[in-house]
């Protein structure tokens, strides 16, 4: 298992104690699912920070006001719709 996390990341995304991954941005233990399907979760949280980030820059310094619209799905899961712009 080390040598598999060795390959993808060095250990900066992804931990074990040799019998659990464990996966460090989401702070949850990584279930049994293909390779091709962490790859693209890990890809998602890069480009999540990068938008994070650009909008931090964007708005630096600025009166901004937000909206939150929090709803659930038919399967229960939470989704939350957030609108920022600027004064």
């Amino acid at each position: 298992m080390r040598d598999w996390i060795n390959r993808i990341d060095g250990k900066t995304t992804y931990t074990t104690d040799g019998t659990i991954v464990y996966c460090q941005p989401c702070q949850q233990q990584v279930e049994n699912q293909p390779f091709s399907s962490r790859q693209q979760q890990q890809q998602d949280n890069e480009n999540n920070l990068q938008k994070m980030d650009e909008l931090k820059k964007e708005f630096s310094g600025k009166q901004i006001w937000a909206s939150v619209d929090e709803t659930t799905d038919k399967k229960g899961r939470y989704v939350a719709n957030l609108i920022i712009g600027v004064f």
